[in-house]
């Protein structure tokens, strides 16, 4: 492009940038198109509006291959307050959550600027202390509430402060989305309200790890009248007072998204000290509401868990009973192993193909009786451990991961496992082997089953998009090398349903970081003590 076109295609881009930047300041929207009114009538009016429509669109295409690219999930916080405290809000959770972009909004509006997509965006904060509506236009309102309406109905997650679902603020659409058929404000406070959590928040996943009681300065408490058919929980509720009504942190899993509302923080002759400072308790509550609208359900409750690799390996010989015990007293979650069968049937839990220092001397598990190898076994100070030993010993005290190392063993693994009474949702079973995944399935319905993914380096391709071989073996997760759970791996793959477990991660960094990332659910590692000292501090946010 050159001379007049491109002189008119500068200025049209440096026009569209001067609105869109203007169009972000207070009244910016409302003075830039009465201004054009007056210069250009209404060809203006219309070129103005394709302009930002334009410009709004290639936005949302640079965000989208940014989040592509980078990996990191992106959070739109909005808060009705003065920019410092926002600033503030905002860095804090920033901190809470340093595995997301926490993206502050200056107005409701420029959500309109981002691809409300969950693959994109994969929460929304709106908190409204004091009665403040989406927008004064009731247009740009509507379609601020049709396009978070569309996002939730995709598997967004919304996370809603006090006033945002008060009639007065006009959120109709969004008053729906929650389950709301009636609200009204108890009365003022000028005694900080005491949080209480209820039955169902005390197994709850984002309340599980917040404390049983905490107090906020809410200028006042809404009571809430929930539809019958909404299916809300309520999580907390104001401390001596019983009734759904008095709820202040309440769920809900609509169509495909999660929504959480939570009464803090409203706005009344002052702004409340709980946003204003921001206290803890505030911060712990709106990163554990945040966290929790961004996950999908989980295959373990409680994740991220933490297997101990072979048992405690690093303070045990691996695939020992020594080393499971050790797993067990240090409260992993889950003991990894691997299961062989001996010529004689008897099923061993050894990694290696054989038993033995080296290729000369070491005996093919496969082609020897079990007594021989434990033989060999005993007198390398690493006896050998079979199945049955360690589900008698694992029974009530910790989950177990039984890795398939070859095939044709699978009804005998499941009819043992029904014979001492394990149930399905106490274990799980992987392999490398697709056909192993199949037939285990075929043997044990009720089983969840996870494909290996990250043996070989150089199969990276195909271990990078698993989604056909997972689909093939009917696997409900993938547990993947560590190498493998990078640039929004771990995102992807829980967006299609298949949680993340990673092994084996013995570097204490990367297992805090792996704890923080939405979409695994399980770390493996030979060091149990430190990644349990690790899981402890991400459960702590």
């Amino acid at each position: 492009m050159s001379g007049p076109a491109n002189s008119l295609w500068s200025y049209v881009e440096h026009f569209l940038t001067w609105l869109d930047e203007a169009s972000h300041t207070p009244g910016g929207e409302v003075t830039i198109k009465f201004l054009v009114e007056l210069s250009l009538g209404g060809l203006g009016v219309l070129s103005f509006e394709v302009g930002r429509h334009i410009k709004h669109n290639w936005r949302k295409i640079v965000v989208n291959l940014k989040q592509h690219l980078s990996g990191w999930k992106l959070v739109l916080l909005w808060i009705d307050v003065d920019n410092t405290t926002a600033q503030r809000i905002a860095n804090r959770l920033r901190k809470n959550l340093p595995y997301v972009h926490v993206q502050l909004l200056n107005a409701p509006h420029e959500i309109l600027l981002y691809p409300l997509t969950p693959s994109v965006v994969e929460a929304v904060a709106l908190i409204s202390t004091d009665v403040t509506k989406l927008s004064s236009d009731d247009r740009i309102r509507e379609e601020i509430e049709r396009n978070l309406e569309h996002y939730i109905l995709k598997g967004g997650g919304l996370v809603a402060g006090h006033d945002l679902i008060y009639r007065r603020t006009r959120n109709t659409r969004l008053i729906r989305a929650f389950g709301i058929e009636k609200v009204k404000f108890d009365s003022n406070r000028t005694t900080p309200v005491r949080y209480e959590k209820t039955a169902i928040g005390a197994n709850h996943p984002l309340s599980r790890r917040l404390p049983d009681t905490f107090s906020l300065d809410d200028g006042e408490v809404l009571l809430i009248t929930w539809k019958n058919d909404a299916q809300v929980q309520v999580l907390f509720q104001e401390a001596g007072t019983t009734g759904p009504q008095r709820g202040l942190v309440a769920t809900r899993e609509y169509e495909g998204g999660r929504l959480v509302w939570m009464n803090s923080a409203d706005h009344g002759e002052e702004l409340a000290k709980s946003i204003a400072t921001p206290t803890d308790q505030y911060i712990d509550l709106l990163a554990a509401s945040i966290q929790w609208v961004t996950q999908l359900k989980q295959l373990a409750p409680g994740a991220p868990l933490i297997g101990a690799h072979r048992g405690a390996s690093a303070y045990g010989g691996e695939n020992t009973l020594r080393a499971f015990q050790v797993a067990i007293d240090l409260e992993a979650d889950f003991i990894e192993c691997d299961i062989r069968r001996t010529q004689d049937g008897v099923l061993v839990l050894h990694h290696d193909a054989a038993v033995g220092e080296n290729t000369a001397n070491s005996l093919i598990i496969a082609d020897k009786p079990f007594a021989e190898l434990q033989s060999r076994a005993t007198a390398l100070k690493r006896p050998l451990a079979t199945l049955e030993e360690l589900l008698i010993l694992a029974t009530g005290h910790i989950q177990l991961d039984l890795e398939l190392k070859v095939t044709g063993y699978e009804e005998e693994i499941a009819a043992m496992l029904k014979q001492h009474e394990w149930p399905p949702d106490q274990f799980v079973v992987t392999s490398f082997l697709e056909s192993a995944l199949i037939r285990f399935k075929e043997c044990y319905r009720e089983a969840k089953c996870g494909l290996l993914i990250g043996e070989s380096k150089w199969k990276w391709l195909r271990d990078w998009y698993p989604e056909a071989r997972l689909r093939r073996t009917g696997a409900d997760f993938v547990a993947a090398a560590d190498r493998l759970v990078r640039f929004g791996f771990a995102r992807r793959l829980s967006r299609k349903h298949y949680p993340v477990w990673v092994w084996t991660v013995n570097d204490s960094l990367r297992m805090s970081k792996l704890l923080r990332t939405p979409g695994v659910e399980g770390v493996i590692s030979d060091f149990v003590y430190v990644a349990k000292q690790e899981q402890s501090k991400a459960r702590r946010l």
